[in-house]
């Protein structure tokens, strides 16, 4: 399928993460509807996930070309590839996708002192800990999944993660998740939203002609994909005491509340254009607020109405990425099969 840019960044990715999204979609689709034209886009999705060149060395997908960042894209390139994967295991019965994803995902360095996850490039160079929380979150929603699909080595670095969540799990005093893992002492003084980080930002632009990152609307345009992710882990850890905290209650409390519906409003370019937050809302209402029907609706119909032209009914042609923003209606069908779970 079409690669993408990866939305407000403008980064050139390869075509592996929108046919991996568009794989998951398929493959859920002939799960739920039985129709072969499903399976079969699937399959032909799968092989091409699956072929040499997107692993050259064996190590992680090749996941973006783009100067100055590294090639697997955090550890969210591995994480959306892997439950593209665990989906084509799961509703194709492909030990191939499984065996692809537990060896990409058993590469990855966890460092246990830290409870999170090294990046690993496609040559097998591991790097820094990706310091991004939904870029964790994400491989860690990922890795529950291939647990329950069989991959029991990733148990132990799971536990520690969810374990260790308390420490890295960093809000706003309105509710809203922070975007960076403060790790070491710098990481306080260029706080994204800081008068150093600004004035780095500022800086930054003016050498490269790049737009300063707007702080406050990335964490409001990112909540929700992190309550998604969130959602995947609570469907297979239910009784962690993560879910009693008084953190995550307030992060929860925050995605209902009218500062959040207003500050993913039309404006926000890591909102509805790019992060599907209607679907990611439906979906974390659907999983953790039970009579949420109505809320939920209104979630969905948002986002449809944002990224759908009236006139063609082509949904996400007017977003700045529109190949991905289509490819990323999979996460709609979270919602869809929450019941099936």
């Amino acid at each position: 399928m079409p690669a993408g840019h990866n939305g407000p960044y403008h980064h050139k990715e390869s075509p592996l993460r929108n046919t991996g999204h568009w794989l998951y979609t398929w493959a859920h689709l002939w799960r739920l509807d039985g129709d072969r034209r499903f399976r079969d886009a699937a399959s032909k999705a799968l092989a091409y996930v699956l072929l040499d060149t997107h692993r050259p060395q064996k190590a992680n997908w090749m996941q973006r070309m783009q100067k100055g960042r590294d090639a697997c894209n955090g550890v969210i390139g591995a994480a959306w590839t892997g439950e593209a994967l665990w989906a084509a295991a799961l509703c194709l019965n492909s030990e191939d996708a499984l065996r692809h994803a537990k060896d990409v995902f058993l590469k990855h360095v966890f460092d246990s002192r830290a409870g999170l996850w090294q990046r690993l490039e496609p040559d097998g160079r591991v790097l820094s800990i990706d310091q991004t929380f939904n870029h964790q979150l994400w491989f860690a929603a990922t890795t529950a999944r291939l647990i329950n699909a069989g991959v029991d080595e990733l148990e132990e670095p799971l536990e520690k993660f969810m374990d260790g969540l308390p420490r890295i799990f960093a809000i706003g005093k309105s509710g809203v998740i922070r975007h960076r893992i403060p790790l070491y002492w710098r990481d306080h003084i260029f706080y994204p939203g800081g008068i150093p980080f600004k004035i780095f930002q500022t800086c930054k632009s003016l050498k490269t002609g790049l737009k300063p990152v707007d702080a406050a609307s990335r964490d409001l345009g990112y909540h929700a994909f992190n309550l998604h992710a969130f959602a995947i882990l609570h469907r297979h850890i239910p009784e962690h005491a993560f879910w009693e905290s008084s953190g995550w209650l307030a992060a929860l409390a925050f995605a209902r509340s009218e500062k959040h519906i207003n500050g993913v409003a039309m404006g926000n370019p890591y909102a509805y254009p790019y992060n599907p937050v209607g679907f990611e809302m439906a979906f974390a209402l659907r999983r953790f607020v039970p009579g949420s029907e109505e809320e939920q609706q209104q979630w969905l119909e948002r986002q449809w109405s944002v990224l759908t032209c009236d006139q063609t009914l082509c949904y996400g042609q007017e977003a700045a990425d529109p190949v991905t923003a289509k490819a990323r209606l999979y996460e709609a069908v979270e919602w869809l099969v929450e019941s099936d779970f």
